[in-house]
């Protein structure tokens, strides 16, 4: 059975004010905003198969608003269970799994509602749990074309061309019709680095679109697009201390215990990320790329690290 994961972010209403205790999402949907949850879904129920599951993950910014997030995205999912297997995993299901693991002596601390590689180590946990054989991670604010499944389960566990595929990666493709990234005015011509994120993006996207073949090496992976085997999802964890660029350093960890990850040119989805301006961003970009620097020089010391 294939799993998809759908992490759904939650906020407070919108005339409340954040507290600092909140956890800090990218853009999480408003208690009483418009969600994007939906679309989602309503994508899932246009696939070309029906041999999936759907793990919806909610995550809310604060623990007062725990209760009335999950029965409303109960309402959102309560539909779409006619068409086919759908479950929410919340707060309270992840009291009785952090429980069922102490119980068993295991460390509870990985699995999360609080962050993102948390919360995406519960993304891993539950389709554990369920006995999936493949993980397919997408996101909230996204919709899928009615291929996506069969694509995502062409190449992830198997082994092409000699090679052992443990992990692959996909596109996002945006509402202007293409994988780039919008550029910030005076990207392109800025000395300092991050400013010039969006335009590094760019490059290394074209850089990989023009390799020939459907299929290859990747050093990118994006969290809305991932396809994660068994063997991979059983023996490699997202790191919890990274503060963003969960994705690309769970790749980084995976390739250095020795799993192999692709570029499936052609598994895309279309993104449609709520506009947001969060000037933490910039400070956990320079926290996790520090943190991986670090990372990857120490592992050069240990045994069974490539």
């Amino acid at each position: 059975m294939i799993t998809i994961v759908i992490p759904t972010y939650w906020g407070r209403r919108m005339t409340d004010e954040d507290k600092p205790s909140d956890s800090v999402f990218d853009h999480p949907t408003p208690l009483d905003g418009s969600d994007t949850l939906t679309r989602c879904l309503s994508s899932l129920a246009k696939m070309h198969t029906d041999n999936f599951q759907v793990v919806v993950i909610t995550a809310t910014v604060c623990k007062e608003i725990n209760q009335e997030v999950m029965e409303k995205v109960e309402e959102i999912i309560s539909p779409f269970k006619r068409g086919f297997p759908v479950l929410q995993f919340a707060a309270s299901d992840l009291e009785v799994v952090k429980s069922r693991l102490e119980f068993l002596d295991l460390n509870p601390d990985f699995f999360n509602l609080k962050s993102y590689p948390d919360i995406r180590n519960c993304q891993l946990l539950v389709p554990c749990i369920l006995g999936t054989e493949l993980i397919v991670a997408i996101d909230d604010d996204e919709v899928v074309p009615p291929d996506f499944l069969e694509k995502a389960g062409s190449f992830a566990g198997r082994t092409v061309n000699g090679t052992r595929i443990d992990g692959v990666a996909g596109f996002y493709y945006y509402k202007w019709g293409t994988y780039r990234v919008k550029e910030p005015p005076r990207a392109r011509t800025s000395k300092n680095l991050f400013d010039r994120k969006s335009v590094l993006q760019n490059e290394s996207y074209d850089l990989f679109m023009s390799k020939p073949g459907r299929l290859i090496e990747t050093s990118i992976t994006l969290g809305g697009n991932m396809v994660f085997s068994r063997e991979l999802f059983y023996s490699v964890p997202f790191d919890p201390r990274i503060p963003r660029g969960e994705d690309i350093d769970y790749m980084i960890n995976s390739r250095m215990l020795g799993f192999k990850w692709m570029m499936d040119k052609e598994l895309r989805v279309d993104h449609f990320p709520p506009h947001t301006v969060s000037s933490r961003k910039l400070q956990e970009d320079v926290i996790r790329f520090v943190y991986e620097k670090r990372k990857v020089e120490l592992s050069q010391s240990l045994p069974g690290i490539e």
